[in-house]
């Protein structure tokens, strides 16, 4: 597989005009990984963790630029606080806590629906398609969290639209 990442790796370098600009020492794909759980640090007295280096990837599309972003932007603030007010950096671990990996922790919950329980997600992906992707979208576009999705799919209303099987006329 190496030989195959160095080769599309040197088409890329190639188109971009950048062979023989750099030594290519090694070459290897790595999991980035999600959903830290309640052991990992997130901040020291000297480091703070963002993005994918602290995990904050969603376990279901994979995607960790938002997560990245507002962990930056989260770090940069607490860092501010830190050099003006003497703050210590270990907020940084609270607030990121609270408003990115309890989000994070309903989707990875999501997940384990949609990966490990695949017969079922199947039937519930068949009955429900247009739903699940139009939540995907408010999703993505920010006008609903996992959170928000978590409590509905959750609920007693939300696991009954789940399980009753649907009309064949959508009219009723």
């Amino acid at each position: 597989q190496e030989k195959n990442l160095r080769r599309y790796f040197g088409r890329y370098l190639n188109q971009k005009g950048l062979v023989g600009k750099s030594t290519l020492r090694s070459l290897k794909a790595h999991f980035i990984p999600y959903a830290p759980d309640k052991n990992n640090r997130l901040a020291s007295h000297n480091v703070l963790a963002v993005g994918d280096a602290a995990g904050l990837v969603d376990p279901i599309t994979g995607e960790g630029i938002y997560y990245g972003l507002q962990s930056g932007q989260m770090a940069a603030n607490i860092i501010r606080g830190h050099l003006k007010n003497h703050l210590p950096l270990k907020h940084y671990e609270r607030q990121s806590r609270s408003k990115l990996i309890s989000e994070l922790d309903c989707a990875r919950k999501m997940s384990y629906l949609l990966y490990h329980m695949t017969g079922l997600s199947y039937r519930i992906i068949r009955r429900h398609a247009h739903t699940i992707g139009n939540n995907h979208l408010k999703i993505i576009s920010g006008e609903k969290s996992y959170r928000q999705l978590y409590r509905e799919v959750f609920s007693l209303a939300g696991m009954l639209s789940l399980i009753t099987p649907r009309s064949p006329n959508p009219n009723i």
